[in-house]
């Protein structure tokens, strides 16, 4: 089963605590608000040590205040609209 996470972080460094959702739900697609965490960071924490799932990737936007992480490729995800404040 497809599982997907959004979370409004608020800007809070909860990267381990995002880890441990991850592990525990297997979850396939990371949506995150108001996200101040380094996507090389989180993601560096993410596929440590998983070679039985597919690694994750970020999917950077021009929406500054949404950010998407997925173990899909990033050729799947494509908005279909944009702007700094929100995407679909």
């Amino acid at each position: 089963m497809l599982t997907f996470l959004f979370w409004n972080l608020k800007k809070m460094p909860l990267q381990e605590n995002i880890r441990r959702l991850v592990l525990a739900h297997e979850i396939d697609v990371l949506m995150f608000a108001e996200f101040s965490i380094e996507p090389v960071l989180l993601l560096s924490l993410l596929n440590k040590g998983h070679k039985d799932t597919p690694e994750f990737c970020h999917a950077p936007g021009a929406c500054r205040k949404i950010e998407i992480f997925s173990r899909f490729s990033k050729k799947f995800i494509s908005p279909v609209y944009e702007n700094d404040r929100l995407t679909i």
